[in-house]
């Protein structure tokens, strides 16, 4: 098979996955909201796959974002700092230490992304690449705050997250950029840039969907 023919196969799958998730999420009820740990590994792997680095260079930033959200998510699902009061539902799968193991994943993951679009668009300054990174992440998880107790994901008390939980994300995704920036900008991935757009139709498709009915 063609390299052209592979890309294509897995961008119409990345396609295919979020809009078997939107019918799934809308009409299909709890069974299928608990394989969202599912569709989110299988994005990551696709992703990672297109990173054009050898596996070695591409896992070792990956797994330092994941275990700088995964450490922080623990502190807060504990301590209930820096994001607020909640604790996560069973949409994401295993939970080590009350913390599913795949929001690890969704942290690096959305870091990587968030860093390929960063590179696309050219910015120059690494500085104001790392904000507008964390400006990315902090976006796409406001977009998810809304609807996120519908689906189990996780559940705040009271009600919703509250302004500290998006100052924290906004921080927690610039200081994963730190470590991570200099690693997963230094090629390009143009799968990982068509991802974060999915998610992004994704979670506004489900928030006007919740607005409107």
């Amino acid at each position: 098979m063609s390299q052209k023919f592979v890309s294509n196969l897995s961008n119409y799958l990345l396609i295919a996955c979020h809009a078997a998730g939107l019918f799934g999420f809308i009409f299909l009820g709890s069974w299928f909201w608990n394989l969202t740990w599912f569709n989110l590994l299988l994005c990551t792997c696709i992703v990672l796959l297109f990173s054009k680095q050898s596996i070695e260079k591409i896992l070792l930033p990956f797994f330092l974002a994941f275990s700088i959200g995964f450490i922080i998510e623990v502190i807060g699902v504990h301590t209930h700092f820096p994001f607020g009061h909640y604790k996560y539902g069973s949409a994401f799968g295993l939970k080590v230490l009350s913390v599913p193991i795949m929001i690890g994943v969704n942290w690096a993951l959305l870091n990587y992304c968030s860093i390929q679009i960063v590179k696309k668009i050219g910015v120059k300054s690494i500085w104001l690449s790392i904000i507008l990174s964390g400006l990315m992440m902090t976006g796409i998880d406001f977009l998810i705050e809304q609807i996120c107790m519908h689906y189990n994901f996780w559940f705040f008390n009271p009600g919703k997250a509250g302004i500290m939980n998006y100052i924290a994300w906004f921080f927690t995704s610039c200081l994963i950029s730190i470590f991570t920036f200099k690693n997963f900008s230094n090629h390009t991935n143009t799968m990982a840039v068509k991802l974060l757009i999915y998610q992004l139709l994704f979670f506004i498709l489900l928030n006007l969907y919740h607005i409107l009915r």
